[in-house]
C-alpha cells in the first residue's frame, strides 16, 4: 500500500474487509494521510473516510489533496492522475520522399 496512513482501513470490521480486499487484489490506497472526517462529537476522533484506490498507476503521476469545504463534517479527497503525453515518432514514407527528390 502506498498510502501514508492506513490505520483507518483496519480499525473496524468493514475496514478490515476492505483492507483485505485491497491487499488481495494488489491495489494501492491513495490518501493525503490527513483526517478527512471531523466529528462534531468531542468523544470521537478525526478519521480518514475519503480516499482513492488505484492499480498499476505510478504514485509519481498521482496528486492528492483534501478539499477544505467547511460546510461539511468531512473533507473530500481530490485525486488527480496526470496522463503523460506519449511521444510517437512520425512515420516517414520513403517512397514519397524518393519520388519528390527524384
Amino acid at each position: 500500500m502506498q498510502s501514508t496512513h492506513t490505520g483507518f482501513l483496519s480499525n473496524y470490521s468493514q475496514g478490515r474487509t476492505l483492507f483485505n480486499t485491497i491487499t488481495k487484489m494488489g491495489l494501492d490506497v491513495i490518501s493525503s494521510g490527513e483526517p478527512t472526517y471531523w466529528p462534531s462529537d468531542r468523544q470521537k476522533i478525526p478519521d480518514v473516510i475519503d480516499f482513492g484506490v488505484t492499480k498499476n498507476i505510478s504514485r509519481e503521476l498521482v496528486d492528492v489533496e483534501a478539499s477544505l469545504d467547511l460546510s461539511s463534517d468531512h473533507s473530500p479527497t481530490i485525486v488527480s492522475i496526470r496522463i503523460p503525453q506519449r511521444y510517437e515518432q512520425p512515420f516517414t514514407n520513403m517512397n514519397v520522399i524518393s519520388h519528390i527528390i527524384g
